[in-house]
């Protein structure tokens, strides 16, 4: 039973993350990623996302940073979107 809710909140995250990438990230940086998983701490205070990203070797290393720079703002932006819905 356990399990079986952790995925449902993993494919959730994944979702939610994969939207506020494509919608509300403005970093030119930030294109071209996939969320392709989402791996949730048992007790859910801590998130690893794997992504998938487009491009060449440099395109890819941009991509990532941009992805690094955009992470406290995809915390708020989670954060308060799993509040209100």
């Amino acid at each position: 039973m356990a399990a079986h809710r952790m995925e449902r909140v993993n494919e959730q995250l994944k979702r939610d993350i994969s939207r506020i990438l494509l919608e509300e990230v403005k970093d030119p940086r930030v294109g071209g990623v996939a969320v392709t998983r989402v791996s949730t701490a048992p007790d859910l205070t801590l998130a690893r996302i794997f992504v998938h990203v487009q491009g060449d070797e440099a395109e890819r290393k941009e991509t990532m940073k941009g992805l690094r720079a955009a992470t406290a703002f995809m915390r708020c932006s989670n954060a308060s979107g799993s509040q209100s819905g």
